[in-house]
Order: C-alpha cells, then structure tokens, then sequence
C-alpha cells in the first residue's frame, strides 16, 4: 500500500491575561499526491480540540488532544508538546480519512507547528512543512469564514453567530456568588504561587457573574496577616447566603494527611505561623464542606489546592509550561448559566491530589490544578466549544482537570533522587453531591 504523509499546522492554548483562552488557526497542507488541502483548526484552554479540512469536494474533521511527551525534571524546561489526532471522520464528499498527531516545537518561548507523524505498519515518520499559516483573532473569526467549514445549522455556527440567550428569572437576577479564598500568601515556598492563585480565582468568578447576568459577587479574602484557622472559622461562620445563592470556597496553600485518616480528602495546614502546631490549626476539606452546606445555599462549589500527603515531604515544583498565541473567546451566557443556575441544589468538592499525592506549582502560572480547572470550566462554557448546555459538562469538567493536571504531574520529579520511580503522581478527586 502506498504510504501518505501528511501535513498540517496548529496552535494549542494557554492562560492569557485576565481569561482562559483558545487558539484557531487556518492554513494549508499536503498529501504526498501534492493535493493542497485547505484547513480550520480550534483549540481549547483545555487542551482539547478539532481540525476541519477540505480535500478536493471532501471535508473531514478530526479531534486532537494535548498528550504526555516526555517527563521533564524539576529545573528543566519543557522543549516540545505533542497534539494527538483521534476519531477522523468524513462529513461530505468521498475521501478516505485518518488520524495524525502533531508535534510543536518551543521558539521564543512560543508554541511553533513543527512536524506530524503518521501511523505506519513501520512506526511513525515525520512529515514535510507547512505552508500559509494564519493566527485568526477574534476580529476576524467570520461568518464567511466559519461557512467555508460549517453549515449554519451546526453548533459551532449557532454558538458564534445565534443569539439564543434567555431572559433570566427574577429569582435568578438576585442569584449571587459568595466567594472565599483563604490563600497562604506569606509562605516562603508556595507564597508567590499563592498569589497567583488568588488573583486568578477572583477574576474568574468575577467575569463569570458578569457573564452569567447575577447579582455582583460577595468576595471574602484570608490571607497575608488575617491568615489563619481562626479568621477561616469566623468568616464562615459569619457570612449569610441566601437559599439561591453560589458558594464557592477555595483554599491555596499547604496541604497534608496524617496515617490515620481515613478518608481522601486533605487536611489544610492554616498557621499564621511556624510555631503553631499544624495539627491543631488545620481543617479537613470535609469539614468545611459541612460548614458550609449547612448554610443552605443552592450550590456549593470546594476547591482545596494543595498536597495530600505526610508534611515532611518535600514540595515538587516544575518549570512553565510555554506561552502559546491565543485569542481570548467569547463565554457563552447559556453554557454558564446551565452549570451555576441549575435549580438541582448540589455541592461539589474537588482537591488537587489524592491520597499519599503532592500537589504542583510554579511562580509563573500558580497551582496547576487550579490552573487545569479554569482552562476546563472556560473550554466548557466557550463558543467556540461545539457542545450544548447541560449541567452534565461538570463532569467533563472534571475529567479534563484530572487528566490534565496527571499530564503536568508526570514531567517533573517527586523527590531525589531524579529516578524513574521518583516522577510524580498528582491525580485530583472530585466529588458531586
């Protein structure tokens, strides 16, 4: 059989500024029979996606997601990033489609289409270059151009260019999202993520109440010198949700577990200083769930943001993931509002490690389970994201943040010696109630 090689260009997604955001690229390819195949690639925060492209009267889709390369040590930088094809498919005409994985090499600290590999009865081979490569912003994501790819019935049409957004509800117009951070800014080794962490986890909410159309939030901030069991005790304590309202706890800082606990959840180590016994200045994230269950709003959303293992372990910490270009999308009112204003009362409960686990972090982009967690709740709720609203994209929300955080885990070590044995394991839980 005769072997093709293909090739194609794309982008994957980073954490730009105040939002999560997405990469779509046009451009031009290949085959080896030297047929110029046109193409539309989308990206998500997440590392998900799908590339359109026309061969001749064919157009094919093809999903791509952002895999493991390689483990990468603790001080090394990460020098290329592999995007996977999977599940190729023929939508019009007659073509005979497959799969392909595309490698991006690091220039300038920005993510650069580099090659793509084929599967082959031999293994994989690489592929030639690519050729008119054009980053499409926001400005000039088209009706003329989604057309050339997309029909005006399909999601990804309807998402961009159809305004279906509903008047809310009078009862969901007094809707509010009560949001506490309690973040370990002052310690010397996870402080400055910690900072980031907070940072972030505000103006998320803050864009998602503008987006979703509710009262303005209420914001309630530990950290700094107000760090501390105490304040956390009174804060919660003090705070007074209305039986519609939107919780959302979460903690950054050090974590750990003792050798007879039972459950998974972490304990959250909140000293306001070193001379504290960490045993007694702490709380379990299933306490504090209780906590604020008992104030009886609709939703409760607790995130903990931290290890889950004995104290004395050594924190991991890995270098930065690159810098990708990337154009900030558009939320969708609708998307968001499924997941926040379903009238189902619910709790969610989501830490960043499991049992006997370290949690990863970095100056430059904070704690990455939060940072996994923001790029899959902004992917879910894009319009660019050719998916439906439905509450159920929490659970996609959570699969993409384990699998994701997993992913960054594995490309750093655990401890010394940087053996194979010593790379680390960070899988979050997430529960739904």
């Amino acid at each position: 059989m005769q072997k093709k090689l293909w090739i194609i260009g794309c982008i994957i997604v980073l954490f730009a500024s105040a939002l999560n955001a997405q990469s779509i690229y046009t451009f031009q390819f290949r085959l080896q029979d030297s047929v110029t195949c046109n193409a539309f690639l989308v990206l998500q925060a997440d590392g998900s996606g799908f590339v359109r492209y026309k061969k001749a009267d064919a157009l094919i889709e093809q999903q791509m997601q952002e895999t493991l390369t390689q483990t990468v040590a603790a001080d090394e930088e990460i020098n290329s990033v592999l995007l996977a094809g999977k599940d190729s498919r023929l939508l019009t005409g007659s073509a005979q489609p497959f799969s392909f994985d595309v490698l991006f090499s690091i220039n300038n600290d920005v993510l650069t289409p580099a090659a793509v590999t084929v599967s082959e009865s031999k293994g994989k081979q690489l592929a030639g270059s690519l050729s008119n490569i054009q980053f499409i912003g926001t400005e000039q994501l088209s009706k003329e151009l989604v057309l050339n790819y997309f029909s005006t019935t399909e999601n990804f049409y309807q998402n961009l260019f159809t305004n279906s957004t509903r008047a809310l509800s009078p009862l969901e117009k007094n809707t509010r999202i009560h949001l506490i951070i309690v973040a370990n800014t002052n310690d010397s080794t996870v402080g400055v993520a910690a900072n980031k962490d907070m940072a972030a986890a505000e103006q998320l909410f803050a864009d998602l109440t503008d987006v979703i159309g509710i009262k303005p939030m209420n914001i309630i901030k530990i950290y700094g010198a107000a760090y501390g069991k105490a304040t956390v005790l009174a804060e919660l304590k003090k705070f007074k949700p209305q039986r519609n309202d939107i919780v959302v706890f979460y903690y950054t800082g050090h974590g750990f577990r003792t050798k007879k606990k039972q459950t998974a959840y972490p304990m959250l180590d909140l000293r306001s200083n070193a001379k504290q016994d960490y045993l007694k200045e702490s709380l379990t994230v299933d306490t504090i769930l209780q906590l604020i269950k008992a104030k009886g709003a609709r939703m409760n959303l607790v995130l903990s943001d931290c290890c889950n293992w004995d104290p004395e372990m050594p924190l991991p910490y890995v270098s930065a993931d690159p810098q990708k270009r990337a154009t900030n999308p558009a939320w969708d009112p609708e998307k968001s509002r499924k997941l926040f204003l379903d009238p189902k009362r619910t709790s969610i409960v989501g830490f960043a490690a499991d049992k006997n686990q370290l949690a990863v972090s970095n100056d430059r982009l904070g704690s990455f389970f939060f940072k996994y967690f923001r790029d899959a709740l902004t992917t879910e709720i894009s319009k660019t994201n050719p998916n439906k609203p439905n509450f159920s994209g929490w659970f996609t929300i959570f699969e993409s943040t384990k699998n994701q955080t997993y992913l960054k885990s594995r490309k750093t070590y655990c401890s010394k010696p940087h053996v194979p044995e010593n790379i680390c394991y960070q899988t979050p839980v997430f529960v739904i109630q």
